[in-house]
C-alpha cells in the first residue's frame, strides 16, 4: 500500500467569497462557488527536492469564512477527488485536493 502524501499550504486565494468582486470562476467550477485554491508542498517520499503543486483545499466549513479557516503552514492530507460528473463524453475527471489534518483546523468561530 502506498504512503500517505501529505503537504502544507504555501499559499491560498479564496474564489466566488466576495459577491461584491467580479470574478472569473470557470464553468467547471462554479457549482465549488466559494472555494480555496492553494500552492502546497507536497511532501513526496525519496524526494528531497520540495514539490509545488495547485490544488482545491477541501471539506472546509460551508458556514463560515473560508479565509478565516485557511493559514500558511497548514498541513494536510493530498487525497484524490472527483473533480466534475462524466457528462457528455463518460470522462470522470479526478485531481488532487488537501484535506487539512484535524488538528490543523483553526476551530475558532469569530469568522
Amino acid at each position: 500500500m502506498p504512503e500517505q502524501l501529505t503537504g502544507t499550504i504555501y499559499s491560498f486565494g479564496i474564489v466566488g467569497e466576495a459577491e461584491r468582486l467580479e470574478q472569473n470562476v470557470p464553468a467547471s467550477h462554479e457549482s465549488l462557488r466559494p472555494y480555496a485554491e492553494a500552492i502546497v508542498d507536497v511532501d513526496l517520499p525519496d524526494v528531497t527536492k520540495i514539490k509545488r503543486m495547485t490544488m482545491r483545499v477541501t471539506d472546509m466549513d460551508p458556514n463560515r469564512s473560508l479565509s478565516k479557516q485557511l493559514r500558511i503552514g497548514q498541513k494536510g492530507e493530498v487525497i484524490t477527488r472527483r473533480m466534475r460528473d462524466a457528462g457528455e463524453q463518460d470522462i470522470l475527471v479526478y485531481g488532487y485536493v488537501l484535506r487539512l489534518f484535524e488538528s490543523e483546523r483553526i476551530t475558532n468561530h469569530l469568522g
